[in-house]
């Protein structure tokens, strides 16, 4: 038996098996045994507990699983035994169940709790977009706050939204924007895109990020039917980035013209329905019974509705001229950072099929190159870098 056993484990100490788990024994001192089986054969495993705690799912009877490790024999019994280093669940199912198990993990922790949201600031001053700078979504946001003439300074801080680097640059910004107080409301998120894509909202990393923000942040991924991680951590989620920007600032201006109206009209009708209802109470007064007239009683009244209505009014005036102040001076921030009004000094973008050119040598001769201009493209051929 130690002949065999001293040919057989240097020889099977890197197996890659897959089957199905069957009588899973979660034993007291933390193992877990098992059999791996499929059609025709089956074979008795074990999981030590170090490496048990590694385990990023819990295994069920019946699970089709990947198993690594090495193969072992019991001198004693003369048993071989298939001893496990990592188990993994098979297919697109693996990373379901890692995001999943990932999931119930920050939400044990507190992580989705609604107590811990907060609400978003009503007239935010300053708003910062976590986005692709080239994509459409920080498009769309901007339409929307310029369709509302939203009175907000906008700050757009650029990050990868999808790839192996989006995580680590989404973490970065996070901490970047909350650093340096960057804004009152964060919109961070991005457009639409397969499921693959979606993943770095869904990383441990920017969960925790949005979580710990002492912004409050807007999850903003364009997704149809499972939502990331983000959305359940941040204080509040949108479909969309067009819809989080409607979320933002939800306020139109001629709404708002309107509410202000309907205020001073309420407010109108109570200062009149009250000095009505003084009226009716000492009209059954004779004048000639009164020690003081009612003219006298009612002059303090008659002065004080005037400096209200007054002072109403001139707050109005003053508020509606701040208003216009603040949209005036939006608009020309906004034009003013516009990539049109750059366009419209006569600069230019060049694009060939590999994406933005910036340098001569990404244009070697014969290169199709899209030249953007403020009104039109050009469609050219590169001559090649000159000196």
């Amino acid at each position: 038996m130690q002949q065999l056993k001293e040919l057989v484990e240097p020889t099977f100490e890197n197996l890659v098996v897959e089957g199905e788990l069957s009588g899973l024994n979660f034993n007291s001192s933390g193992h877990l045994y098992f059999v791996l089986k499929d059609e025709t054969a089956q074979v008795d495993c074990a999981l030590f507990s170090y490496q048990r705690q590694r385990l990023t799912f819990t295994p069920k009877n019946g699970d089709r699983v990947q198993v690594k490790g090495k193969l072992s024999i019991y001198e004693a019994r003369g048993k071989v035994t298939f001893v496990v280093r990592e188990i993994l669940p098979l297919g697109l199912g693996t990373l379901l169940v890692r995001l999943e198990e990932l999931k119930r993990k920050l939400a044990s922790e507190g992580l989705f709790s609604p107590e811990r949201k907060r609400s978003l600031p009503t007239f935010p001053r300053r708003v910062v977009l976590i986005t692709s700078a080239t994509g459409a979504a920080v498009h769309d946001m901007l339409r929307i706050f310029r369709q509302r003439e939203a009175w907000v300074h906008i700050v757009i801080v650029p990050t990868a939204v999808q790839g192996e680097e989006a995580p680590s640059q989404l973490v970065r910004a996070l901490q970047y924007v909350n650093r340096w107080q960057l804004g009152e409301v964060i919109i961070i998120g991005r457009g639409g895109g397969s499921f693959e894509d979606l993943l770095p909202f869904s990383d441990e990393a920017v969960v925790r990020a949005i979580a710990e923000s002492a912004i409050p942040v807007v999850s903003a991924v364009g997704h149809e039917v499972d939502n990331p991680l983000s959305d359940l951590a941040a204080d509040a989620a949108a479909p969309t980035p067009t819809a989080a920007a409607t979320l933002v600032w939800p306020h139109l201006r001629d709404d708002w013209m309107h509410h202000i109206l309907d205020l001073k009209s309420t407010l109108r009708e109570e200062i009149l329905r009250r000095f009505d209802e003084t009226k009716r109470l000492l009209r059954p007064f004779q004048k000639e019974q009164l020690v003081i007239s009612i003219e006298q009683i009612m002059e303090p009244f008659h002065t004080r509705i005037t400096w209200l209505k007054e002072g109403m009014n001139a707050a109005i005036r003053q508020v509606m001229s701040n208003y216009t102040l603040n949209l005036k001076r939006l608009k020309e921030t906004i034009e003013a950072h516009s990539p049109l009004d750059i366009l419209r000094r006569g600069y230019a973008i060049v694009q060939s099929k590999q994406g933005l050119v910036t340098q001569a040598s990404q244009a070697p001769v014969g290169t199709e190159l899209s030249i953007r201009l403020y009104q039109g493209q050009i469609a050219a051929t590169s001559l090649g870098e000159k000196s």
